[in-house]
């Protein structure tokens, strides 16, 4: 993906389960890559519900820098239920918030109105934009949707 950002000179937020060596363990996270390459991540800070068997809590907010300014990010519950996420980004001068997220809550935004902020939400299942997942069973991996539908598939 950094690759990709480089030669486009785009930026990129993608989820994925991260294992991190050094506590071993898995967080649900968000990558970003930017024109410049890898930027950094962000761990997600309140799993929900049976996410809590799988992974582990995040501790720290994550903001990154752009042309337009800063970008603070979220993962779907982070955004539903605990507001101070996004209070946190706007007290530190963040102008665009993104919430990587499997299913697209019909609730006003952690506040985003209060905030005044502009929210920018991704949902594997409800925008064909983002429906894609790259996925890794066994010994293939490959693009599939919630369909299901394999897109591409990788050897």
């Amino acid at each position: 993906m950094a690759e990709i950002s480089k030669k486009y000179g785009n930026y990129i937020v993608f989820g994925a389960a991260e294992y991190a060596e050094e506590k071993d363990c898995l967080y649900n996270s968000a990558f970003v890559t930017g024109p410049e390459g890898v930027i950094g991540t962000y761990r997600k800070i309140h799993p929900y519900d049976a996410e809590n068997m799988w992974c582990e809590k995040g501790s720290e907010p994550f903001m990154f820098e752009t042309p337009w300014g800063p970008v603070g990010i979220g993962i779907c519950y982070d955004s539903y239920q605990f507001p101070e996420l996004m209070r946190y980004y706007v007290s530190k001068g963040m102008r665009l918030y993104l919430n990587p997220t499997a299913e697209f809550e019909q609730v006003e935004l952690a506040g985003s109105r209060d905030n005044r902020q502009e929210t920018l939400e991704l949902a594997t299942i409800d925008f064909s934009l983002a429906d894609r997942s790259l996925c890794k069973e066994n010994k293939w991996a490959g693009e599939i949707d919630y369909r299901p539908h394999i897109y591409k598939k990788f050897e």
